[in-house]
């Protein structure tokens, strides 16, 4: 019985998807087929909250997935999107203890990122948790195609640099 309890816990008391009703939903219209990219060039950003969702492995070294969340309300109102989210992805240097690295060449663009929002400072103690939600900065956005179809675009950004 206590296990039934601490799955019942767990578990959203309410929920707004029903697969039952889900299939048997009528829609009208197409769906897009591309996913909207924002037009290349220079934006004005927040990163986005940073979880530990936000991190991965890519062929055994660290990455860490950030969003910056564009400041542009008539883009968003063009594009008809409420919230325009750009990602940028950066390669961890570790060293054997599984930390940040320190040293020439190492996490470059993490410091530029720090830098960008006033984090680069050496007299300051800094984890990466300090990067949830901070911001502005001015961010270069740039587009890159699928690399198992170039007909699909992506969104990812190129430089941040303080405002």
């Amino acid at each position: 019985m206590a296990k039934q309890e601490a799955e019942t816990q767990t578990q959203p008391e309410f929920s707004t998807f029903d697969p039952a009703l889900f299939m048997n939903q009528e829609i009208e219209g197409e769906m897009d087929t591309v996913y909207p990219t924002v037009p290349d060039g220079e934006y004005i950003s927040c990163l986005d909250e940073l979880t530990e969702a936000n991190f991965k492995e890519v062929n055994g070294t660290p990455v860490v997935d950030l969003y910056h969340i564009l400041d542009n309300p008539e883009l968003s109102e063009k594009m008809g999107m409420e919230r325009l989210a750009v990602k940028q992805s950066l390669f961890l240097d570790v060293d054997g203890s599984g930390n940040l690295a320190m040293g020439p060449g190492k996490n470059v663009k993490l410091a530029r990122l720090r830098a960008a929002v006033g984090q680069n400072d050496a007299s300051q103690t800094w984890n990466i948790t300090k990067l949830s939600n901070a911001g502005p900065m001015r961010i270069k956005v740039g587009s890159k195609p699928d690399k198992d179809d170039p007909t699909i675009k992506y969104n990812k950004v190129i430089a941040t640099s303080r405002l």
